[in-house]
C-alpha cells in the first residue's frame, strides 16, 4: 500500500521547526510517497549474492527535493546491507535528488555470508522538510534457512514462488520456486496489461526447489521495453504471482 506523507505544517496548520535547524521556507509544501515494489520478505538459497528490496520513491510535491537514504539495524552480523539507487548500491547512507512530480527506484541490497536470516531497517527522509520520513523493515532468509522457508511455504500452500534476483532486471534474472509435491508446472511472464510475453517452463517438475532464468526478452528473443512485469507460477498444487522491474 502506498504511504503518503504531508508536512506537519500542512497537517497541523502550524510551522514546526527542527530541533537543530530552522524549518525550510517551503516546509509545508513538501510531500512524498514510498511504495514497495518487491516483497518485504525474500529468500535465496545462494550465499555471497546480494538481494534487492526495491521501493518506488515519488516526490509528490510541486518542489524538487532531496532524500536521505539509510539502511541500519541489521540483525545478523553475517549479513551485509547497502542502500541503493536503482541497481547502484553504497555501503553508507546516501542522498538522491528527485525533481518535482518525479519518481525513482531506491531500496536495500542485502548480501548473506552464512546460512540464516536477518532483518534490516530502510529509512527515507526528506531534506526539504526533515519532519517527513518513511521507515520499513525488510527480512532475508538465506542458504539452508531459505530452502527451509521454501519448503515450509510450499507445504502450507502447495507452491512457493521466490522474488526474482536480481531485481531490477538488467540482464538475466533467476526465479526460484518450490513444490510440495511433483506435478505439472507453468511459469510465465506477463506485461502490465496481462498479455503473455514469455513462457519460461511448461511441463512436469518433481517435489522440491527449482529455478528458471529470464533474459528480459519475449518468445521471439526480442528485448522487451522497460517497465513492470508479472511472473506467474501455475501448478497442480496452487498458483502464485510476483512482479519484477525491467531496466535496460
Amino acid at each position: 500500500m502506498t504511504r503518503r506523507f504531508a508536512g506537519l505544517a500542512a497537517v497541523l496548520g502550524v510551522v514546526v521547526a527542527s530541533a537543530t535547524a530552522p524549518a525550510p521556507a517551503h516546509a509545508g509544501a513538501y510531500s512524498f510517497t514510498v511504495e514497495p515494489v518487491s516483497p518485504l520478505t525474500q529468500s535465496t538459497p545462494d550465499l555471497f549474492v546480494g538481494i534487492y528490496f526495491n521501493f518506488l520513491l515519488e516526490n509528490t510535491s510541486a518542489l524538487p527535493d532531496s532524500f536521505h537514504l539509510v539502511v541500519d539495524n541489521i540483525t545478523n552480523i553475517d549479513f551485509f546491507g547497502q542502500v541503493c539507487i536503482g541497481a547502484t548500491c553504497f555501503p553508507f547512507p546516501t542522498t538522491i535528488f528527485v525533481d518535482a512530480q518525479s519518481t525513482e527506484i531506491v531500496g536495500v541490497n542485502i548480501a548473506p555470508f552464512a546460512d540464516g536470516s536477518s532483518d534490516a531497517d530502510f529509512h527515507v527522509t526528506s531534506i526539504g522538510d526533515g519532519g517527513l520520513s518513511y521507515e520499513e523493515t525488510v527480512t532475508l532468509y538465506a542458504g539452508t534457512a531459505a530452502t527451509n522457508v521454501y519448503e515450509v511455504l510450499a507445504a502450507s500452500s502447495g507452491v512457493s514462488l521466490a522474488q526474482n534476483f536480481p531485481n531490477p532486471v538488467r540482464g538475466d534474472t533467476r526465479i526460484a520456486y518450490a513444490l510440495a509435491a511433483g506435478g505439472t508446472v507453468k511459469l510465465r511472464v506477463f506485461d502490465v496489461s496481462g498479455r503473455l510475453v514469455r513462457t519460461l517452463f511448461d511441463g512436469v517438475r518433481t517435489e522440491g526447489v527449482h529455478d528458471a532464468r529470464w533474459d528480459g526478452a519475449d518468445e521471439s528473443g526480442r528485448p522487451l521495453a522497460n517497465g513492470v512485469y508479472f511472473y506467474r507460477l501455475d501448478s497442480t498444487h496452487g498458483t502464485s504471482t510476483r512482479q519484477l522491474t525491467l531496466v535496460r
